[in-house]
């Protein structure tokens, strides 16, 4: 019951009780709050008037009584409503604990898998950072190799070889390396020529520096500077390859050991398109002093052609041998055939005799059993 619903019953609990004591205090004829007796003037009307304050007291304590009645009435309608939405708030409550509990176990799931992921994250982070100081420590070791003259020109030979072995196999027949010819000259790859002793002599040069110089000219801002170094570098570079073309061309066009030719390979795809596209007068010069100038691609059209055309050589050198074989070989197919006619007729002779022996088994037991039950029919 609520605070306010205990005053209101107390103040007509009150109200009650000084309405019953004014009607017991004129019953004996004492006025309330005089404290002396009282001699009414008219008895009947006196009395009348005071029964029908009774009465009117009585009706007003009868309707404070419903009312308190009622009031009650509300007061246990509301705290039955009160306790229905308390037992609704406590299933709320207890609805609202357990999605938190869900909350949380989501929370610490999310926070298990952001801790994996951050794991994982971590270690692709490591391996990148690996992998970038490999690839790092790579070029830092092609930088060293392409800064020395010496460890360059090793590459380009190096490179040179693999391209052979890849596209022309490991037959001395076709090419061979830092092939000696007889005034000494030592060539980096000597090529041979089906159906001739003559070689074609294969050098590797790199004019890195050059280039690099020329490059460096070409990125400077426009204006007189890099005009005048764009010049400086270019001469520097063609006065470079022309003097590997040079010394090519005197070691290694020497007939009749060599073919009227010797090939200037630049293992570099970049500078071998510098000299191609932007010095064609270095193209003609090399012309003029039998020099091809090559690059790992156009070397491997090169090679293509020499062992095709080895090939060529050796089966136009060996058609009467290869007849002969392939007739040889025709013989070996015929009989052959024969053999395996002769084996499939032995194998179905052998399964007919298979076959009767079986029959003559099964005849030979069913007589055994005739005879051991005694039936002779």
């Amino acid at each position: 019951m609520s605070p306010e619903l205990v005053v209101l019953v107390l103040i007509l609990v009150l109200m009650v009780a000084v309405a019953a004591f004014v009607a017991t205090a004129l019953r004996r004829g004492v006025v309330p709050g005089a404290g002396a007796p009282f001699t009414p003037t008219a008895p009947g009307a006196d009395a009348s008037r005071l029964e029908a304050r009774v009465d009117e007291l009585t009706r007003t304590t009868a309707q404070m009584s419903a009312a308190l009645a009622q009031m009650q009435r509300g007061s246990q309608e509301s705290a039955l409503v009160t306790a229905r939405d308390g037992a609704a708030v406590q299933r709320q409550i207890a609805d609202t604990r357990e999605l938190l509990g869900q909350l949380q176990e989501g929370v610490s799931a999310l926070r298990e898998q952001v801790g994996a992921q951050a794991a994982r994250t971590s270690g692709v982070a490591q391996n990148q950072a690996r992998t970038l100081e490999a690839i790092r420590q790579g070029v830092a070791d092609v930088n060293a190799v392409m800064t020395d003259k010496k460890a360059r020109g090793a590459w380009g030979e190096y490179q040179l070889a693999s391209l052979l072995e890849i596209y022309g196999g490991s037959s001395r027949a076709v090419y061979e390396l830092q092939y000696t010819l007889s005034r000494g000259q030592r060539v980096d790859a000597a090529l041979h020529l089906p159906g001739s002793p003559k070689v074609l002599g294969i050098d590797s040069k790199f004019p890195l520096e050059a280039y690099r110089e020329l490059m460096a000219a070409e990125e400077l801002e426009p204006g007189p500077q890099r005009t005048d170094a764009i010049r400086g570098a270019g001469a520097r570079f063609r006065t470079s390859v022309r003097k590997h073309i040079d010394d090519v061309a005197r070691k290694y066009v020497v007939p009749p050991e060599t073919v009227d030719l010797a090939c200037l390979f630049v293992p570099s795809e970049a500078v071998y398109t510098q000299i191609c596209a932007d010095e064609p007068e270095l193209v003609s010069y090399a012309a003029e002093k039998h020099v091809l100038i090559t690059s790992p691609t156009t070397l491997v059209g090169v090679i293509f052609a020499l062992v095709s055309a080895t090939r060529d050589f050796d089966r136009a050198r060996n058609i009467d041998e290869v007849v002969r074989r392939i007739g040889l070989l025709q013989d070996d197919v015929r009989r052959l055939n024969a053999r395996l006619d002769a084996a499939a007729k032995a194998l179905d002779t052998c399964q007919q005799r298979f076959s009767d022996v079986h029959v003559s088994g099964a005849k030979i037991v069913r007589d055994i059993e005739k005879l051991a039950s005694g039936t002779l029919e």
